[in-house]
């Protein structure tokens, strides 16, 4: 019963908190963050690549060239590259693999011969530090478009409806947020009631089991995803 009237309540808060927005205003937001995270994803990779080539490709090979002041590393570069993969923590190995950053055998196969400072930049630090670049610069992309993007939206809602209280449009613009809001609002319940009747039974404990155990509400929207 418990468990139930906690449900209740956040339904209850969506609800109302949607319903206060209306469901234009909800409705653009959501396509904010969508739009935001396409924009993103497609600008980050160009935009590291020129951040690279701009501001920090000579600096890689002028840091190259003092690390190498031949100019170029041969013989045991197969043996270097095993002993910093190998020297890596045991955490960052696996994301380093999935990243693709450590070379292949295929491509170690490659390095029989000398390598030059600029190959070395080009083949192996300028995809690591783009790719880390890339990333950085989506995130900010995306954060930057998406706040653009809501206060867009916002000045688009009061245009609409913030001056035409008590109208058709305006009812039907708070009813939908409300009716959009009864369904944000079951959906992170449903997913705690099915963490609940997952974890109650390992943590054996009779007061909670007897909440999970007695909830309709929790159960029935938990119900609704297995």
């Amino acid at each position: 019963m418990v468990i139930d009237l906690l449900c209740l309540a956040l339904i209850a808060l969506v609800v109302w908190t949607c319903a206060r927005k209306g469901i234009f205003i909800v409705i653009l937001h959501v396509l904010s963050y969508v739009i935001a995270g396409v924009l993103a994803k497609i600008s980050a990779p160009e935009l590291a690549k020129y951040i690279y080539d701009a501001f920090l490709h000579q600096r890689m090979l002028n840091k190259l060239a003092t690390v190498l002041p031949s100019g170029s590393v041969g013989g045991g570069v197969n043996e270097v590259i095993d002993a910093v993969v190998q020297g890596l923590p045991e955490k960052v190995r696996p994301i380093a693999d999935f990243l693709k950053l450590i070379p292949t055998e295929s491509a170690k196969n490659e390095l029989s011969g000398v390598l030059t400072v600029s190959q070395i930049e080009g083949q192996y630090v300028a995809p690591i530090v783009t790719k880390v670049a890339t990333f950085i610069t989506m995130v900010l992309l995306f954060i930057v478009i998406s706040v653009i993007l809501r206060l867009v939206s916002a000045w688009i809602n009061a245009a609409l409806f913030e001056k035409r209280e008590g109208g058709a449009l305006y009812t039907a613009n708070k009813v939908g947020g409300g009716l959009l809001g009864l369904v944000k609002g079951a959906i992170p319940v449903a997913f705690i009631g099915v963490i609940l009747i997952l974890a109650a039974p390992v943590i054996n404990n009779e007061f909670l089991l007897s909440q999970v155990n007695g909830s309709y509400l929790c159960r029935f929207l938990a119900n609704l995803l297995v």
